[in-house]
């Protein structure tokens, strides 16, 4: 009995320490993969309690846009565009972009934070029952919750999907 009660306690340590090493080794290539964690979300919450529509699985389709590359420091808003170019799939983002800064050759995290202005969490860009539009979200970032010492620079904002961080690079003179 002992020995079977000592060989139970053996293979369960090495599924734990197995688990474990996997774990590892997911964070740390999604680490390498991507500079921000991304968000958790359920992909089948609209299509699944009934409403006609097909959510994005994949996130391999996606192009973002701005109405310019350069922007002044006095402008409120900057507008970002989040394209699926797969027709009739709606999608999930997050609304709160993450924005990096050009500092001294290398891309730096900015503190950003637009919690004031209500921003909800993730969002969902579609229609139900329309299998022929390329659906497309707006994405704001406001200048003012920009936490830098010097506003102007070269900078990338990242557009947060369940699967993957889709980027834009912009200046603001």
């Amino acid at each position: 009995m002992r020995r079977k009660n000592l060989i139970i306690i053996i293979v369960g340590v090495a599924i734990v320490v197995g688990l474990t090493i996997i774990m590892i080794t997911i964070f740390k290539t999604a680490k390498e993969e991507y500079d921000h964690v991304i968000p958790s979300v359920d992909f089948d919450i609209y299509s699944s309690n009934g409403l006609r529509i097909t959510p994005e699985k994949d996130y391999d389709n996606f192009v973002v846009s701005a109405d310019d590359s350069h922007f002044s420091s006095d402008v409120e808003q900057i507008k970002f565009h989040l394209k699926n170019n797969n027709p009739g799939r709606g999608f999930y983002f997050y609304n709160a972009p993450i924005v990096d800064k050009m500092i001294k050759g290398e891309w730096k995290a900015v503190a950003y934070d637009p919690s004031s202005k209500r921003i909800s969490r993730y969002g969902f860009c579609g229609n139900e029952n329309d299998a022929a539009t390329c659906f497309s979200a707006v994405i704001r970032l406001y200048l003012e919750f920009l936490q830098v010492s010097e506003l102007s620079g070269q900078y990338r904002v990242g557009l947060i999907t369940p699967k993957k961080i889709f980027y834009y690079y912009f200046c603001i003179d």
